[in-house]
């Protein structure tokens, strides 16, 4: 059986800041935490200029979780509370 199956890369409800390393690595199939230490250390690396510039970019690309949408927290995250 087969399904076509569109996979949507979605800001995660497991977040420390606005959850998209998170929702790469739930995206990539890999561990959060991993993630988050590559992540951590590529920015350290560059600069850290691409790294937040990176972040920055990929919170307002990212679609928000639908299950994160409806339990209020997104409306906190954007100030809209």
């Amino acid at each position: 059986m087969e399904t076509n199956v569109k996979k949507e890369l979605l800001l995660s409800r497991d977040e420390n800041i606005a959850g998209v390393i998170a929702g790469v690595a739930e995206y990539l199939g890999i561990n959060t935490t991993f993630a988050r230490i590559l992540y951590a250390t590529f920015t350290l690396l560059t600069a850290l200029a691409p790294g937040v510039v990176l972040y920055v970019i990929l919170l307002y690309v990212m679609v928000m979780n639908e299950n994160k949408r409806t339990n209020g927290t997104a409306n906190a995250n954007l100030g809209n509370a």
